[in-house]
């Protein structure tokens, strides 16, 4: 049950006929565009019922940068005058709808409503948004042009929308009476986005050094489009995060025409003659195509050189695990290797999937919201911490999109900015790696995958980190 005088502060708002919505438990995140990648929404809707009153209600809807979102709508039931806020978890629809115009897309239910009141919920049995693709000089982006509500014959009707705008963080920022609507001072979101003892960058010139390889076949013609989105997000996410962090950041490209086997096993080599100390973080990202043998003892795929096919893959791969055995040798504080790759051993053509549901940022700035326990936590643990992960099982393909990216890299960047950048408690690189194979394993079944592959575009990460946490 609510607090009473949060509630009857939330009453006396609706009476005086301020501005109000929802504000979520929601992550202020990063992206690789030097801009949150959270997009925040405010709508007034009313909807015309063929049985019953009108229904009008406010929302406040938060997309996430991985095509997930959560909403809070506020209504007061027509009839009975009972006030409701009613919290909404939501997903990228993902496959094509019947009869829908290709250009839209929507979130959709992923669980029951829940009503923070303590009432039962009575009108909003299912609410879905819809989205219209739109781009520019940018590239393309979503916006949000309706919302449908499903009655009790399951029937969708359309809302009339009276308000419909985007907010900015700077907006929510400055706007903290409309936050106290919603949330208690004492909630944790509302003294994460208010606290700055609990936020901000690091402030301190730290002795950790960030290492980086960051291998990307770019100029592969199938690939190369997504793999540079690749690339682009990772490095920008990185040397942000290392910036905020205080720590060195040393990065080394294997990418272009430099993408070869020899450069691969150089710039490893490169990196244990630098000599990372016990303090150190060392990552290793690959990003590119992937096979395995059909003999092969490793459940994790082998990087493919091969930039043409008269190449032999045969002596121009190396294996994922192989890099992760030299690199743990190093014994920094914190070591990662990932490999974004198909993980088959039939050469079949990698799939395309539907580009993730992202609206256009507009955000300014995120290096004051970096979560400084969540930051420690992980980058700067007790004990040492080792984690490999190949984004594909054995006999499974990797699904991408040429806007989107590569899914894991798309959805482990997501991840990793909701721990970095939100209020997020006891992170977890189990529990964040863990997720990030969920939101791949989503988005990829909408991929169409070539006849012959053997898992038909499930795409479920391998993954190992070393002590479990």
């Amino acid at each position: 049950m609510l607090n009473s005088k949060w509630h009857s502060d939330c009453i006396t708002a609706l009476k005086a006929g301020k501005a109000f919505g929802m504000l979520l438990f929601f992550f202020i995140l990063l992206s690789g565009l030097n801009a949150y990648s959270q997009s925040f929404f405010y709508f007034q809707s009313k909807f015309t019922r063929p049985a019953g009153p009108e229904l009008v209600h406010y929302c406040f809807l938060v997309v996430e940068s991985d095509g997930t979102a959560k909403a809070r709508v506020r209504y007061k039931e027509p009839v009975t005058g009972t006030d409701h806020i009613v919290e909404l978890s939501l997903t990228d629809s993902l496959m094509p709808e019947l009869g829908v115009n290709p250009t839209e897309r929507f979130l959709v239910p992923d669980a029951e409503p829940f009503d923070l009141t303590g009432n039962t919920d009575t009108a909003l049995r299912s609410l879905r948004f819809r989205f219209k693709r739109e781009s520019d000089s940018s590239g393309s982006y979503y916006v949000p042009i309706g919302e449908d509500l499903m009655l009790s014959d399951m029937k969708w009707i359309p809302a009339v929308l009276q308000v419909n705008q985007q907010k900015t963080l700077e907006d929510l920022l400055a706007a903290p009476d409309f936050v106290r609507v919603f949330y208690l001072e004492d909630d944790d979101f509302y003294k994460y986005i208010f606290g700055n003892n609990t936020r901000g960058p690091l402030g301190e010139k730290r002795k950790e050094r960030f290492f980086l390889v960051l291998v990307a076949g770019t100029n592969d013609p199938t690939i190369g489009t997504a793999v540079k989105k690749d690339l682009s997000k990772i490095d920008t996410y990185f040397s942000t995060l290392a910036n905020d962090l205080g720590v060195e950041y040393i990065p080394t490209y294997v990418t272009g025409n430099d993408f070869t086997r020899q450069n691969v096993l150089r710039a490893v080599g490169q990196l244990e003659k630098a000599k990372p100390a016990p303090i150190d973080i060392v990552v290793f990202y690959y990003s590119g195509h992937g096979f395995r043998y059909s003999n092969d003892s490793s459940k994790y795929p082998r990087m493919s050189m091969r930039r043409n096919d008269e190449e032999n893959r045969d002596t121009i791969n190396v294996g994922l695990e192989e890099v992760y055995d030299r690199m743990i040798k190093l014994g920094a504080k914190v070591t990662m290797v990932i490999g974004d790759l198909c993980n088959e051993d039939k050469g079949l053509p990698v799939p395309v999937g539907r580009e993730v549901l992202k609206p256009k940022i507009n955000n300014k700035g995120f290096s004051t919201m970096l979560n400084r326990d969540n930051a420690s936590a992980l980058f700067f643990p007790k004990a040492p911490i080792s984690i490999l992960v190949g984004s594909a099982e054995p006999n499974q393909l990797a699904v991408g999109n040429p806007s989107t990216g590569s899914f894991f890299t798309d959805s482990f960047l997501s991840q990793l900015e909701q721990s970095f950048y939100g209020p997020l408690k006891n992170p977890s690189w189990l529990r964040l790696l863990g997720q990030s194979r969920e939101l791949t394993r989503r988005k990829s079944l909408a991929g169409a995958c070539p006849t012959g592959s053997r898992t038909r575009c499930i795409q479920t990460a391998v993954i190992s980190v070393v002590p479990p946490q």
